[in-house]
């Protein structure tokens, strides 16, 4: 589990098969920006909603971003981040958090 799910108490985890469908669920790119592993970008677990606005780290909260976005996602829930890709994904009837 993530250091910081486990500091806040946070619900759920997640396995590695999970976090690798994720990734190829998203074509192996950051959600964000669209760079990936062919860029010789790697990714890191992001969760949409942040553990300390009470997201949970089950892997339906989880999306892959690169560090660069990661760091600038800091602790923003996806609709204060990037408000395109909240639309589209709800938009599509994903009520999953």
């Amino acid at each position: 589990m993530d250091r910081r799910a486990r500091l806040a108490n946070a619900e759920g985890e997640f396995t590695v098969e999970e976090w690798m469908q994720c990734c190829e669920d998203h074509n192996f790119q950051c959600y964000h920006c669209y760079k990936g592993l062919d860029d010789g970008i790697l990714l890191t677990p992001d969760h949409l909603i942040p553990i300390i606005k009470g997201g949970s780290n089950f892997i339906s909260n989880i999306a892959p971003l690169c560090e660069s976005c990661n760091s600038s996602k800091c602790d923003k829930d996806l609709q204060e981040f990037d408000p395109v890709y909240f639309g589209i994904r709800f938009e599509l009837g994903s009520s999953e958090k």
